[in-house]
């Protein structure tokens, strides 16, 4: 059976599910990389030129143009078989989204 996205899951919960669950890898990864370090910020040990940076930042492109990580949320958790029935909104998440988004405290000030 497909793991579909139900529509209570889709859009702005399943990015914020996306966004969770890349964190969480990181977190995981690190501590299997870098043993010892778990508790330590290991998933802020970030390996640079392994040539797959090019991905997300190509050569000769703005990266902003280049199709949206949330477009792949589906397919990426999809492929290691999360549970997308699982996925509900967080009011607190959201809330804070709306606040970054509108403005407000935690939002990238401009000089």
């Amino acid at each position: 059976m497909p793991n579909i996205v139900p529509a209570s899951a889709q859009g702005l919960p399943l990015f914020l599910a996306y966004r969770e669950w890349l964190h969480n890898e990181a977190v995981i990864l690190g501590a299997e990389l870098f043993e010892g370090f778990y508790g330590k910020n290991a998933n802020k040990i970030v390996p640079q030129n392994t040539g797959v940076g090019d991905f997300h930042f190509p050569s000769g492109k703005e990266w902003w143009k280049m199709p949206p990580a949330s477009g792949r949320a589906a397919i990426v958790m999809g492929s290691v078989g999360v549970d997308f029935s699982a996925i509900r909104q967080s009011p607190y998440d959201l809330e804070i989204w709306h606040t970054i988004r509108s403005g407000g405290a935690f939002a990238k000030k401009e000089a």
